[in-house]
Parts: structure tokens; sequence; C-alpha cells
């Protein structure tokens, strides 16, 4: 009996022993592969044999590694064998995945099947721009700041239903730890390592939690029980795609691949909107063939409700049909436009989506116009029949404003401490009117008053009264009515304002407001006082002639004044009192002399800005004070350069500035150690800057004026070898002088006077000539001796055609022009000195007397002539 059972035990060691020695023949060596060379394809099937051999992810690397593999081969082969997956079954991470919880935002983007699109940017789609009047039709185009592009960072949704196609992550955390990332596959099934498939497909999120928990809690159970200490969290990494149809009345209908977290409203936005036909109140969605839902947008529009805006699913229907009811509302309401209502929504409703009347709508009664029977009609709807009335599609509804006109207003204007707008009261007179006003000002006309009145056919009349009696009770009070306009009078509403004017050398010279009593010195520190140039002796106040002049040739009287002596005493007599319009002229002192300066430039030894000594200082004085001439100096060519009269001088203001400007900015650079005094300096210098950039504004636009009246006055019809309009306004002329003659006699007839700005010019020796006009060849050549000019001309090509030889000057050097002379037939042409310049000018062409017109009846004359001595003949 002992044998019996001691043989069986045998038989299946035996056995055994025989299957080990079998697996060992047809043994898995890992380590015979080689990783580099295989394609994915043989990634994935070596993957699935070792997976069925008992070996995991880790033992192919780890295999791989033995190899003698580098670290970044390993990591490559680690890579590919995450994208070829081995996605089947999804491995144990100690750590959790590199990749963002964060869902890339492209994904998802519209892919068109149905049609195309012109352009795509970041934001989706992009479409032309379309203004419309149909409430809620810019909603979902993107022409505004409002968009329905789908967010897919948002959480998860509680409801999410997921499907194939669908990324997880799934963590376990707490007392065990482990992330795994794993897509759902076709069938619905995730596979997780060492615990085969779970189904997930059809489940929301939740459900799929405390599925996945259930498998897990066999390894992990800490997950379940009493004391629970491991924890699961799953969450959709990437959405799967869904296909959506979107027909009907949207600007770009078709097919699209969007996101499952995309809804209703994502859908229309990534379709361009709806069109002008589409409606808004009845969007459908339709799934398996079956409505699932209405969609009503002007919910979300004016109440913000949402909640129709649901998630959609794979091969969704969205139809937009066309409107079936559609009202205009216009006027005083909130938002004027197009409108469409349910068949069931009333007047009011249509108010409520157009937020109501706005401030000057008229609220009793809307009018409509409505076709029937082929016409329009229209009609009023009081305010008690906005809930019933019910609009029908066409029709167009207006709110008017309320009337610009009072019911209950009088109106005050003129001497009163508040002057406007005041209500009415019954038995209100003026004397209640103008206590509302607070009362009369002091300047208050009382002998008399004005009410304009509006009558009943809205003319008007006009009631006069003596206000001083109305207020003290010795007439009776005037009852107002509405729409009254009462006018109170100002004393200085009815006469001219007096004033005054002060001109000449004072600091701010104009014209100043008159008050009684004032005196001449009070006026001139009104003008900020004299200023330096200022002749205190001789003052001239220029007054009117009283009414009873006998003189009739007289035009007003004038007042010299002396106030040099004891100005600051304000008894002094000839402080005298002004009379209204009094004209005062500050006269400059003759003995204060400005300062006047001329230049010296050029080939001296001591060029630069000299002051004149006197007015009778000429050419040689200021050449000597120069200190004469150096040894390059070309005496030839000295020219007194000096400034017309369309030159703008320098004014006494632009001195002014100069001067303060130059003041302030030493006194801006201590800027952090000024005295007190100091400080009030530059106030008082930022005052007169201000002061007299404004006098400064005035002189340019009187120099202008001047300027340009001059200019208009000049003969258009100038001819051609005249100068143009420009230069005969130069700024600066050249005087042509002989220097050489004055070094030698003071007495010459060049040894000019000396005037302010003049410019003495004295150039480098000169060795070459000009040539300009009309020759072959203009250019400049070197100066020889004794050479003629026909000889310069010659060098330069010779005249044109076009050239006027007789009219052939020269302008030398110190500004002379010398043109050519005639002689019989023989042009005598000027000397040429280094320096000189040649011009050759143009020849005018001479128009022929005889037009056209005149020369056709001459011709026509003298054949009828010879017709006719032939017929003679």
């Amino acid at each position: 009996m002992l044998l019996k059972f001691k043989q069986p035990i045998v038989i299946i060691t035996i056995t055994l022993f025989s299957l080990l020695n079998i697996q060992a023949q047809k043994g898995f060596d890992l380590s015979s592969v080689n990783y580099t060379e295989m394609t994915n394809k043989q990634l994935q099937m070596l993957f699935q044999e070792a997976s069925s051999k008992g070996y995991n992810y880790n033992d192919i690397l780890k295999a791989a590694e033995a190899q003698g593999l580098s670290s970044e081969e390993i990591a490559r082969l680690d890579k590919r064998f995450n994208s070829v997956n081995t996605s089947r079954a999804s491995k144990n991470s100690n750590v959790p995945d590199q990749e963002s919880r964060l869902r890339n935002t492209n994904y998802g983007n519209t892919t068109l099947q149905g049609s195309q699109l012109e352009s795509l940017n970041n934001e989706g789609v992009e479409y032309p721009k379309m203004k419309s009047d149909l409430f809620g039709f810019d909603v979902f185009k993107g022409n505004s700041l409002l968009t329905f592009q789908s967010n897919l960072n948002i959480p998860t949704p509680v409801g999410y239903i997921l499907g194939s196609g669908d990324k997880l992550f799934i963590d376990i955390y707490g007392q065990s730890e482990a992330y795994y990332q794993i897509e759902i596959s076709p069938e619905g099934t995730i596979i997780l390592e060492n615990f085969g498939p779970i189904h997930l497909s059809g489940l929301t999120v939740k459900n799929a939690t405390k599925r996945i928990e259930n498998r897990l809690s066999k390894v992990y159970l800490g997950i379940n029980g009493d004391k629970k200490n491991t924890f699961v969290n799953v969450s959709v990494g990437k959405s799967r795609t869904i296909k959506v149809n979107i027909v009907g009345e949207v600007d770009v209908p078709g097919s699209y691949t969007l996101s499952a977290f995309n809804t209703v409203y994502n859908a229309l936005y990534v379709a361009g909107g709806i069109t002008e036909n589409a409606t808004l109140r009845d969007v459908k969605v339709y799934r398996n063939n079956k409505l699932i839902s209405k969609v009503d947008i002007y919910k979300y529009l004016t109440a913000g409700d949402a909640s129709a805006d649901i998630a959609l699913e794979n091969n969704d229907l969205i139809l937009v049909k066309p409107y079936t009811n559609r009202v205009t509302l216009n006027g005083a309401v909130k938002i004027e436009g197009r409108f469409e209502l349910l068949k069931n929504e009333s007047l009011q409703d249509l108010l409520n989506y157009a937020s109501g009347f706005n401030e000057q709508a008229y609220t009793k009664t809307i009018k409509v116009k409505r076709v029937s029977d082929g016409e329009h009609i229209v009609a009023d709807i009081n305010k008690d029949q906005f809930e019933i009335f019910t609009p029908k599609s066409g029709d167009v509804f207006q709110v008017d404003k309320v009337l610009d006109r009072y019911k209950n207003r009088v109106i005050v204007n003129g001497a009163v401490y508040r002057p406007g707008v005041y209500a009415i009261t019954k038995g209100l007179g003026v004397k209640g009117l103008l206590a509302k006003t607070e009362g009369l000002k002091q300047d208050a006309l009382s002998t008399t008053a004005n009410i304009i009145r509006t009558n009943d056919d809205l003319s008007t009349s006009s009631i006069s009264f003596n206000l001083r009696d109305v207020l003290s009770g010795k007439e009776q009070d005037i009852l107002l009515q509405k729409e009254d306009v009462l006018t109170i009078l100002s004393k200085n509403d009815i006469k001219e304002d007096d004033y005054l004017e002060v001109v000449g050398a004072v600091n701010q010279p104009g014209i100043y407001s008159y008050s009684k009593g004032m005196k001449l010195k009070d006026l001139i520190l009104k003008a900020r006082g004299f200023n330096k140039t200022a002749a205190e002796t001789r003052i001239e106040i220029s007054r009117k002639l009283k009414d009873n002049n006998a003189d009739n040739s007289k035009l007003s009287q004038v007042i010299v004044v002396d106030l040099s002596k004891e100005f600051d005493n304000l008894e002094n007599e000839n402080n005298i009192i002004l009379n209204p319009f009094d004209h005062i002229n500050v006269r400059n002192n003759p003995n204060i002399k400005e300062k006047e300066f001329a230049y010296v430039d050029g080939q001296v030894n001591y060029p630069g800005l000299y002051a004149l000594e006197s007015k009778n200082e000429r050419i040689s004085d200021l050449l000597k004070r120069a200190g004469g001439l150096n040894e390059f100096a070309y005496t030839s060519g000295a020219t007194l350069v000096r400034k017309t009269e369309y030159y703008k001088k320098e004014t006494k203001i632009d001195k002014q500035q100069t001067t303060l400007l130059a003041l302030k900015d030493n006194l801006t650079n201590e800027i952090d150690s000024l005295s007190e005094f100091d400080s009030g300096l530059l106030k008082r210098l930022n005052s007169d800057l201000n002061n007299l950039n404004e006098l400064s504004e005035q002189e340019k636009k009187v120099y202008n004026k001047t300027t340009n009246l001059a200019i208009s006055k000049m003969n258009d019809s100038l001819q051609p070898y005249l100068l143009p309009k420009e230069e005969l306004f130069n700024i600066t002329e050249s005087i042509a002088i002989d220097l050489s003659e004055i070094i030698k006699n003071k007495s010459s007839n060049s040894n000019l006077l000396i005037q302010s700005g003049d410019t003495l010019f004295i150039p480098k020796k000169l060795e070459t000539v000009r040539l300009r006009g009309q020759l072959l060849n203009p250019t400049t050549v070197r100066h020889e001796k004794n050479k003629s000019t026909k000889y310069y001309i010659n060098n330069s090509g010779g005249f044109k055609v076009r050239a006027d030889k007789s009219k052939t000057y020269v302008i030398y050097p110190n500004g002379l022009a010398r043109a050519t002379k005639k002689f019989l037939f023989f042009n005598i042409y000027p000397e040429v000195v280094a320096g000189s310049e040649i011009i050759v000018p143009q020849k005018i062409e001479k128009k022929s007397s005889l037009g056209a017109a005149t020369l056709t009846t001459i011709v026509t004359g003298l054949a009828t002539l010879v017709l006719a001595i032939t017929q003679i003949k």
C-alpha cells in the first residue's frame, strides 16, 4: 500500500521537472534582444511576449542596460515604449508622471470636414465682422470680448461621462503611493498593471472612481476598511474628441471635431455664430435621432440662465432653424432693434428683453405699425394693455419721448442771485418768485422790469412794470403764469463799460477797467510800473472832449504830466484823477540809447562782434578796431552785408525775454540754495516771462499780417527775367565796396557809415572763376591773369543755342555787377577778376502780336481779294 502512495508522488515530481526543463529549453532570453534596431511594432510584440512570460517593464529596461546601452539610449528606449504602448496596460510608477496635469489649450480645436474656413487664429475661427440691429446677433460672433471658446483647463465636470479616448490620471496617495496614466481603449476599458482590465465607458467620473477603488482595494487594503489610510483620485487629463454636426442658419454649417468638454454654445461659436435669419429662441439638439434639448438663448442674454447649455456627445446634431416671429422696437428704450418672440409672449415681455424704457420715454402709450390685408395700420397701446397685447411678426413698435415742454415752470434772468428755472405754484407773483432767487443784486435796475408771456397760440406778449413799486406794495403784485420769463436788468448791462488805455514805456501796456476816482499813479502801477527807458517827465493823457465843446476842429484834450518828482508821494499834484476812456502814453527817454552792434568776419586779425561807439562810425573805423587785414585778405572781394527793411529786428520784448531767461537760468542752477528774496524773484520772473510771451505772440501776428499785405499788393505780372517774389523780400542785401580805396583814402565814397546789424566780410584770396547759365558745361575754372570773358566761356564749352550772348554779365566778389556792352555788331564783355561769376541768361521768347484769329482773317481777306481780281480780268 505504501508503494502505491509513493508512485503517484514520483510521477508528479518527474512531470514538474520535465515541464521546467522544457520551459528552460524554450527560455525567453531578454539579454539576446537587439533593442536599438527594433521597430515600434517589434517593440510592442516584445512587450506582449515578455508580459506573457512573467517579465514586466522594468525587467526589459534592466536587460537592455546589461547589454551596455548608455543612459541616453535607455531613456530613448523608455520613450519609445511609452509611445507604442504598450498602452494596453499602465505601469505603476513611484512618482507622478512628469506630464503636466494641465490640458493642452490647443487640443480640441475645430476640424472642418463639411466646409473650409478662410482663416484660423489662436482664438479659433476668424469671421468677417458684421453689424446688425438683431438682438443677440453678435453673441456667438466673436466680434467683442465675449467669447465662447472652450476652456479645457476647468475641473472635470461631476457629470462628465467617460468614453473611449479619454486619458485618465489615477493617483494613489496616503499609506501607499502609486501613479497611473492610461487611456480608455475602444472597448471602453483600462488595464492597470497587475490588476487586469476595468470597464469604465459610460460611467461618470464619480462612479468610475468607485469602480477603480473597488478593484485596487484587493491590493491596497487601506482604501477600504474602518481605518482608511489610502486614497484614490481620478481625473481626466485629456478628454476624448467627438464629432458634432451643426446645420441650419449658422455662418459655417458642417461637421466639427471638438473636445468632449464642449457645449452647445461652444459649438455655435465655432460655427461662426448665427445668420440674420436664425432663431435664437428654439435651437434644437438631437442625439441618436431623438430631440434631447431646446435651447432658448434669450434666457441666457436677459436672465443669465445657462442651464440649457448642455454638454455634447459624439454624433450630436445641432439644428438652427429660421425665425418664426420677429418684431421691431424703436424709440426711447434702453435697447433698440429687432427681437424674436414666442407665440405666448406679450408686449411686456418685449419691453423686458429691451431692458425697459429709458429716462426720456413717454410710458403711457406705445404706437404699433402692423401689416393687415395688404396695408399698414397703426394703433396706440395703453399702459394697462402691455401684458395682454400679443405682438405679431413684422410689427414695428415705437416708444416716443416726453414732450420738450414744462407743465409748471417760470424762468428768471438777469440781476438776481439765483437766476434759472423755478416751479410755479398757485398764487405765485413777482415778489414771491424773487424771494426764491434770494433777492436782487446791487446793480439791479429797480425802475423797470419785464415779463415775456407765452399765449395759448404760442405767440408772446411783453409786460413791463416798475419793479420798485411792485416790491414796495405801491402797485399790485403781478401773478405769474406757466412759461413766463421774468427779466431783471442790470445797470451795467445798459451802459458802456468804462476803460482806460496805457501804452508806451510801461512794463505791461494794455487796456484796464476804470474805477471812479482812479489816479494816474494807480493806472501806472496796474501796468506794473515804468520800464527802464521811460521818460517820467513826459506822460501824455489824451482825453475825450466834453459834449459842449465849441471848437469843432479840436479832436481831443492832451494833458502832459511830469511824475518824476516824488513819485512815492500820493499827494503829488501831478497825480491827477483820470476820466473814463483816457489814453495814457508814457514816452521813451530820448537820452537813453540802446546798444548797437556790428560784426566783422573773415580775414581780419580780430573778427567778432563790435559795439558801435557813435553814429559817425565808418568802415575804416570798424576795420581799425578789428586789427586790420591779415596776409590772406582779398580786398577786392570785401562786402558789407546789411539788413533790409524786411528783416524782423529784435524788439524790446525780445531783448527783455533774453535778459530774463538768462537771469532765470542763473537762479535755477542754484535752486536748492535760494534765499527768500531769490525765490520771490524767480516767481516774478516766471510771471514776467508769461506776460512777455503773450505780447510777443501779438507782435508776431501784427508782423505777419503786415508782411502778407505787402506781398499781396505786388504786381503778379512780373516778367520772367525779374526776381521771384520771395527774393524781393530778402532780409539782407550785399553792398559792394572798394576796400582797397577805403584803406588808401578814408574820404572815399565806399567808406560808408556803419549801421546796427551790419556785417563787414573780407574773404580769403580767391583763385577761381565761376560760370553759370546757358553754357554747354557750366563749371568753375582757375583764374588766369589778363584773360577775357570770352576765354572763360570757351573753356566751359561755349554758348548754348538759347543763350542771350549780348545779355551776359559778370558779378564781382564785392557784389558789383557789369553787363556786356554793344559796339556796332560786336559784344564787349566786362573784365574778369579772381572770384568773379559769369552769368549767361536765356533768350526771352517774343510772342507774336498777331493772334491765330487775326492771321486767319488776314489770309481769308487776301484770298478773297485775289479771287475778285481774277474774276475782273
